[in-house]
């Protein structure tokens, strides 16, 4: 071999200044992901938890997900998604879940009813990244509700 021998430092090799490039925004990506979703939980409206429980029932919300949110025909929802994430199910629906206009629930009551699921099941601050509960698999759902699927694209970014 003729000529000087090359010097493989750490420091001159691009490959590893990508990697650690990358790493450096896939970290910041995942704290500002937790971050957004304890900051989102923090800005949802005080609900009063024990009005929730009356009107998680009245609107017959324990038919598809449980007497405690632990799912059945409908997706886990305690702990409860990030609020905004929360009414945005309420008022445009996924899949079967009826949808919920103010005038059929107000935000009142809704944040109520978040209120509730939080008294029951904790936050979304609580959920591990990137977890979206997973439904109860019936003959009715052999796979993935797409609530589910929604809320796992949205704990990712």
């Amino acid at each position: 071999m003729s000529g000087p021998p090359r010097d493989y430092r750490w420091k001159d090799s691009a490959v590893t200044r990508i990697a650690v490039l990358v790493a450096g925004v896939v970290l910041l990506a995942g704290g500002l992901a937790a971050a957004r979703a304890q900051t989102d939980d923090a800005a949802a409206p005080a609900g009063n938890a024990q009005n929730g429980k009356m009107l998680y029932s009245d609107k017959t919300c324990e038919r598809c997900h449980g007497m405690a949110g632990e799912g059945d025909t409908g997706p886990q929802i305690a702990p409860p998604p990030a609020y905004s994430h929360y009414i945005d199910q309420l008022r445009n629906p996924i899949d079967k879940m009826p949808a919920f206009s103010k005038d059929d629930l107000s935000d009142a009551q809704a944040a109520d009813i978040y209120a509730f699921l939080k008294s029951i099941g904790g936050s979304a601050a609580t959920r591990p990244s990137g977890h979206a509960a997973a439904p109860v698999k019936t003959a009715t759902t052999p796979s993935r509700s797409s609530f589910d699927r929604f809320l796992a694209g949205l704990e990712r970014h």
